[in-house]
């Protein structure tokens, strides 16, 4: 049984992931208020979880059609898989800011997407980036 929170926070413990709803928990209603949410500091994560069959038991496909249609092809989500999503957060956790935050190194592989003063800024794979 996987726990789920209702929340769109990210894991504590990547081991112990909890979703924020299976599929038949209020899932519109999660999905509505996640593309609602406007919150700019920090990462957030809508993590649905459920099992093929159980669309075929219960005969509710349109249910994830509705959600798809939804939540699909919007350039303000990124859809990743749970590797991806740890991979960035763990990349996130490698910058390297200035004692002034004025400027940031990423030290990794990886492009990681920062606001700074309401700009999103791409911080590239073993670049620096100055803020001012």
């Amino acid at each position: 049984m996987v726990e789920t929170t209702g929340g769109f926070g990210l894991p504590d413990d990547w081991l112990e992931w909890k979703g924020t709803c299976h599929h038949k928990e209020n899932l519109m209603k999660h999905a509505e208020a996640f593309i609602q949410n406007t919150k700019t500091k920090g990462l957030y994560l809508m993590y649905v979880w459920g099992h093929s069959y159980e669309f075929d038991n219960d005969n509710n496909w349109e249910l994830i059609e509705q959600f798809s249609e939804l939540i699909g092809g919007r350039e303000d989500i990124w859809y990743a898989t749970n590797i991806q999503i740890a991979d960035y957060v763990k990349a996130y956790g490698q910058l390297k800011f200035s004692a002034a935050c004025d400027f940031v190194y990423n030290p990794t592989a990886m492009s990681i997407w920062l606001s700074v003063d309401s700009i999103t800024t791409e911080i590239p794979g073993g670049s620096t980036v100055c803020f001012v």
